[in-house]
């Protein structure tokens, strides 16, 4: 079922794509992104789950694209700047509209609270977080909520560069949660962690953001819109063929781990 299913979209956009590039040159759209495993990574098959949604969706309109693999403020200062056209898996925020054009959304992501399993740990509403030692990475974005939590200064939020450090804190209780997209949070752990410290830490299975991740488009570049045309409709016709749904039945089936 699952074979057919992506064997018919494959041919589906290959046969598109024939048509589309019998009339035009190929172009290439060059996203800036960070290793986000098992999202987008250059060690992973397909440069990832979201990366090989992306790759597909412009490849129906015979668009090539070139991935980089930055730090997270250094990928959206590029796409800013316009030296890199697009950056792929952002909160489509309000904050970022001066500088940026939004897609159709390639995914929907679910962010939660990592704990270690010896805390005694539960929550409703924002305030239940107050008494906690919170980690966060860089400029990430978890929801409203948590973004006025954190300007009222009433809560004990820390920032660092990346979410490894964040992990390894809390495996060492420096902090005592983590907001983490859930599957990036679980191959994080398998990939960086032996069996006896991922078996320290669990998460709550209430989401702090539950929302869509969109990829940013520069407003500095040219043909910025046509970039959002290519893919929105690329991603809809993916969609339409069938296809997009075995993405993530090969995430569920492993596909996307370092081989």
């Amino acid at each position: 079922m699952v074979t057919l299913k992506i064997t018919t979209g494959k041919i589906f956009i290959a046969s598109l794509l024939l048509i589309v590039s019998s009339f035009t040159e190929a172009e290439t759209v060059r996203i800036a992104g960070e290793e986000w495993s098992p999202f987008s990574s250059k060690s992973l098959p397909n440069q990832g789950l979201m990366n090989h949604i992306i790759s597909d969706a412009f490849a129906v309109h015979g668009v090539e694209v070139e991935f980089g693999y930055f730090p997270t403020k250094r990928s959206l200062e590029l796409v800013k700047q316009g030296e890199w056209d697009a950056s792929g898996g952002w909160s489509p925020i309000e904050d970022r509209a001066n500088d940026y054009y939004f897609t159709n959304p390639i995914f929907e992501e679910t962010i939660v609270l990592f704990h270690r399993k010896d805390l005694e740990f539960d929550w409703n509403q924002i305030e239940d977080l107050k008494k906690w030692r919170i980690g966060a990475t860089g400029s990430l974005y978890y929801g409203e909520a948590f973004k006025i939590a954190e300007a009222s200064g009433d809560y004990t939020i820390s920032r660092v560069p990346e979410d490894l450090i964040n992990m390894r804190k809390l495996l060492h209780g420096r902090i005592d949660l983590f907001p983490f997209t859930l599957e990036a949070g679980i191959q994080s752990l398998q990939d960086s962690f032996t069996k006896e410290q991922r078996e320290q830490i669990t998460y709550h299975k209430k989401p702090i953001l539950k929302g869509p991740l969109v990829l940013l488009v520069s407003k500095k570049i040219d043909n910025a819109e046509e970039i959002v045309e290519w893919f929105n409709s690329g991603i809809e016709i993916i969609r339409e063929s069938g296809n997009y749904d075995s993405y993530f039945e090969n995430l569920n089936n492993g596909r996307y781990k370092i081989e």
